[in-house]
């Protein structure tokens, strides 16, 4: 499995998901209006990993469906927010079927619209990655979350 040690910083787009792996499973939890917390967050791994490395970062996560693009965006490290520059369910305001969709077919729906050539998706979630896309694909493990290992 390829760490987050082993990536190129010549990648314009990581689409992160957040659920399985800025934390572990299960998903957040609320603490208020509009205030969520992520068990055994992981945030600072990845914004370590991420420190001197060019990449805009797509969201890709259920986040923001659930809570919106701001709150996802919020939850992140102050480092990472601002190369937030989109999210997968953008694209596709008010459609229900986009949640039928797996992962990787939001992503690609996204590149795809926007033209993106060079991207990799950090997701614990593989279901439907074509075995000639799988190197675009960071998995992590749901119960543990993102390593830097």
């Amino acid at each position: 499995m390829p760490t987050l040690s082993s990536w190129s910083s010549a990648l314009p787009t990581l689409f992160l998901d957040f659920d399985g792996l800025r934390h572990p499973l299960p998903p957040p939890v609320r603490e208020g209006r509009g205030k969520y917390r992520a068990p055994f967050d992981r945030a600072d791994v990845l914004a370590a990993a991420l420190a001197g490395v060019a990449v805009e970062i797509v969201l890709s996560t259920s986040w923001v469906t659930a809570f919106g693009r701001d709150v996802a965006t919020e939850a992140l490290p102050e480092s990472l927010r601002h190369r937030v520059v989109g999210a997968t369910a953008d694209i596709v305001v008010g459609d229900p079927g986009w949640l039928q969709l797996t992962r990787y077919q939001q992503v690609r729906a996204y590149v795809e619209r926007h033209a993106i050539v060079i991207w990799i998706a950090i997701d614990d979630d593989a279901e439907g990655w074509p075995d000639d896309q799988r190197h675009r694909l960071l998995c992590t493990q749901p119960e543990q979350g993102v390593t830097a290992d």
